[in-house]
């Protein structure tokens, strides 16, 4: 692309981009190929600058006080957003709206169609999903987005979606133009220096002799990592690694503080994930069964552990369990039981196994799932949208 045409993109963000990874990988990856980009987020707690230049993605933040989980009487709220996006955008001249989720779509193809631009659906997750609660007006929502769904797909110009199971769902639904980009990393990003990996095990006071498992992430039931605890106290050859934030935090503190090998590290910021993932053996990632994001999960920390080259210890579930069956790159629970997890700890702890699916992961992320990859998938997206 000719870098001197500043082909202009705006992103519409319902947070406050802090900076959202997916977001931030996808609008980096376009500034470095010559597209301006800018970034209208919603800061909920009004606690961010409302402009800045971050890494030369422009960020303008909407400040319109809110809170998340709020349930039915968030629609009121985001009606305020859409129509702040609608006042800022009306007079601006762009080539592309890219919509990050279902709840900046509509706005997005009003404003799109109004300007007669080319309107990008990206959808992280199965947004009707996501509203768990089981209420009458929860119900109702979930309804009213069923029925609206299939009319605004009618109107967008291309659909980027994180998984091979969320493309499927959206061709079922009549989509055309869908891609793949999922949460993958820059491989480099997850090959930190020898001598700071060797340090933090140091500082974490790591036996050499441990096999070691990590999970950093939100800690909460959802996640099953009480049965994993009790599995690994019971196993003296693993260590675990725990970090994050969330509901579980201070009943994780009370189960592991008589444990000699197993540590929790806190709230990790995203800068330090690399290292602490480079310094575990197998990445875990679990979730409970029955629960409405399963069926389609493809988290971060799959593609963190393929790119560092880890074995993944997951469930029978989602693009996680999919992948990890087709790359043979890690071990697949039956359950999240203290059996089924004493079970798995026996392969990993088998060397040539181990080494095994360690290669086998990192063969992944060389070959399809790593962020060089994505970056040509959507740059093809873009340079589509804009000649079509």
């Amino acid at each position: 692309m000719d870098n001197t045409i500043r082909k202009k993109v705006i992103m519409l963000l319902s947070n406050g981009f802090d900076p959202d990874p997916r977001v931030y990988q996808e609008a980096i990856s376009l500034v470095k190929h010559g597209f301006e980009v800018t970034i209208i987020a919603w800061d909920r707690d009004k606690k961010m600058v409302k402009n800045e230049v971050y890494e030369g993605i422009k960020i303008e933040r909407v400040h319109i006080k809110s809170c998340y989980s709020r349930g039915t009487t968030q629609v009121l709220f985001m009606i305020l957003f859409w129509t702040a996006i609608f006042f800022k955008l009306v007079r601006r001249d762009f080539d592309v709206i890219h919509c990050h989720d279902f709840d900046t779509l509509l706005s997005g193809i009003i404003i799109g169609k109004l300007k007669k631009k080319k309107i990008i659906f990206d959808a992280h997750e199965s947004y009707i999903d996501m509203l768990l609660k089981d209420t009458l007006a929860t119900k109702c929502i979930k309804k009213i987005i069923s029925f609206m769904e299939p009319i605004l797909l009618k109107y967008i110009d291309g659909l980027i979606t994180v998984g091979e199971l969320l493309k499927e769902e959206y061709i079922k639904k009549g989509v055309k133009n869908v891609w793949v980009i999922g949460n993958w990393k820059l491989i480099s990003d997850f090959e930190p220096p020898v001598q700071k990996i060797e340090s933090t095990k140091q500082q974490l006071r790591i036996p050499e002799d441990k096999l070691i498992i990590s999970f950093i992430g939100w800690l909460n039931e959802d996640r099953e990592i009480l049965p994993l605890i009790e599995a690994v106290k019971k196993t003296d050859s693993i260590f675990l690694l725990l970090g994050g934030d969330g509901s579980l935090v201070e009943k994780i503190k009370e189960e592991i503080k008589d444990s000699h090998n197993i540590q929790f590290i806190g709230f990790v910021q995203p800068k330090d994930i690399p290292v602490y993932t480079a310094i575990s053996d197998v990445i875990y990632y679990g979730l409970k069964k029955g629960y409405p994001l399963a069926k389609y999960s493809a988290p971060n920390k799959l593609f963190e552990g393929l790119a560092a080259g880890k074995a993944i210890l997951t469930g029978n579930f989602g693009e996680i369990g999919r992948i990890v069956k087709a790359e043979d790159c890690g071990i697949i629970l039956d359950s999240s039981t203290q059996s089924e997890f004493k079970k798995a700890f026996g392969l990993l702890l088998e060397k040539d196994i181990i080494a095994r699916l360690k290669a086998n992961a990192k063969n992944a992320a060389i070959k399809r799932y790593n962020w060089l990859n994505a970056e040509k998938i959507l740059l093809q997206i873009y340079n589509d949208a804009l000649i079509r």
